[in-house]
C-alpha cells in the first residue's frame, strides 16, 4: 500500500501506480479541500455534524473518482490557522493597495495600463487577488473586498479529503485517517537518515539493483537507530510514557505527556538521572573501549580474554538497556 501526503495525481498516474502497488491512500489535493468537493459534501445529510462532532463523513463520486472512497474531515486547529493567515494577508494586501491608491490620487501614477501593471505586480504577493474587486480608470483606483468569495472560502477552512482505493472491509474510515497521520513518522525517518543521525545524501547510482541496495541499506541503518532510541528512551529526550501519546481522536493534535516538558527543561529523567540527545549519548559511549588480550603461555594454548574500559553509571546503563533488545 502506498501512503502519500500530496498527490496531484491524474487518473492516468494512479492507474500507472496501481501496476506496482495494490492500494493507495493520499491527500486529495495540495490544499486538502477544494470547491470541487464542496457540492459532494453538501449533498450528504451528515455534513452539518462535521464541525459539531469532529467526526468524518465518507463520500463516493463514481464519475469523478471511480473505485475510490473520499473521507472528509474537519480539523479545528487547521481551520483557525487558515482563517488567521488569510486575515493577516488581507490586511497586508490592503496596505499595498492603499499605497498605490495614494500615488494615483496624488497624480504620481496615471493611465489604466501603468496602474494595472503596478497593481498586477504587487496585489498577488500574498495570493489574495481573488478576494478583491478592482475598479481602475486613468485617474482613480477603487477596491473592495469580495465578501461573498471570502465567506465561501471560510466554509472550507479546516476541511481536507483523503482518497483511497482501500475497501471499507479492509480499512475503516478511522483507520484510513490514522494511516495518513502516520506519515509524520516517515518524514521524521527521512530527516534522520539525511541529516541528524546518518547524514546519507543522494547516492550516485543509476542501475536499478544498486538503487534498491542503497535504499535497503539506508532503511536498515535507520531501523538500527530506531531500536537504539526505543531502548534508550529513559536516557535521551524522547518521551518515556509512550502509552500517553496514543491519540484517541486522530483529529486532535499530539499532546506531550505530563513529564515531557520537565524532562526537556531540566534535562533530568523520571529516575533523577541526566538526559541528553541521542547524538550526545553516542559521543559519551565512544570513549568505551574493549580490547582483546591474548596471553601466550609456555606449552599451553594462548589465554584469550577481553578487557573493557571502566564504565561510568550512565555508560553502564546504556549498554545494559541495549543488550535487552530482542530481534
Amino acid at each position: 500500500m502506498m501512503v502519500s501526503r500530496k498527490v496531484q495525481n491524474s487518473r492516468l498516474k494512479i492507474d500507472k501506480l496501481l501496476k506496482s502497488i495494490l492500494f493507495y491512500l493520499t491527500l486529495s489535493l495540495k490544499l486538502g479541500f477544494s470547491r470541487s468537493h464542496q457540492s459532494l459534501v453538501e449533498k450528504n445529510e451528515s455534513w452539518r455534524s462535521l464541525k459539531d462532532e469532529l467526526n468524518w463523513i465518507e463520500l463516493s463520486a463514481p464519475e469523478d473518482y471511480p473505485g475510490e472512497r473520499l473521507i472528509v474531515r474537519w480539523h479545528p486547529q487547521l481551520a483557525k490557522h487558515r482563517r488567521d493567515v488569510r486575515n493577516d494577508w488581507l490586511k497586508a494586501t490592503d496596505k499595498i493597495l492603499d499605497q498605490i491608491k495614494r500615488r494615483v490620487d496624488a497624480g504620481q501614477l496615471k493611465g489604466v495600463g501603468p496602474i494595472n501593471m503596478t497593481i498586477g505586480g504587487q496585489i498577488d504577493k500574498y495570493i489574495m487577488k481573488k478576494y478583491y474587486i478592482l475598479d481602475i480608470n486613468d485617474t482613480t483606483v477603487t477596491y473592495t473586498m469580495d465578501v461573498l468569495n471570502i465567506k465561501a472560502e471560510e466554509c472550507l477552512d479546516g476541511l481536507y479529503v483523503i482518497r483511497t482505493s482501500l475497501s471499507d472491509e479492509l480499512f475503516s474510515s478511522e483507520q484510513c485517517v490514522g494511516q495518513y497521520k502516520q506519515l509524520t513518522k516517515v518524514e521524521r525517518a527521512f530527516h534522520s537518515i539525511k541529516t541528524t543521525d546518518l547524514n546519507v545524501r543522494a547516492g550516485g547510482h543509476y542501475s536499478e539493483t544498486r538503487v534498491k541496495a542503497h535504499f535497503f541499506i539506508c532503511m536498515l541503518s535507520y531501523y538500527v537507530i530506531w531500536r537504539m532510541k526505543e531502548a534508550w528512551r529513559e536516557l535521551i529526550f524522547p518521551e518515556e510514557d509512550v502509552a500517553s501519546k496514543v491519540k484517541k481522536n486522530f483529529v486532535d493534535p499530539a499532546q506531550r505527556s505530563e513529564g515531557a516538558p520537565q524532562k526537556a527543561e531540566t534535562k533530568i529523567n523520571s529516575n533523577g538521572d541526566s538526559a541528553t540527545s541521542f547524538q550526545t549519548l553516542l559521543q559519551q559511549l565512544s570513549t568505551v573501549v574493549q580490547v582483546e588480550t591474548r596471553l601466550l603461555l609456555k606449552d599451553q594454548n594462548p589465554l584469550v580474554f577481553n578487557l573493557t574500559s571502566n564504565l561510568n553509571s550512565r555508560q553502564a546503563k546504556a549498554l545494559e538497556l541495549i543488550s535487552k533488545i530482542k530481534v
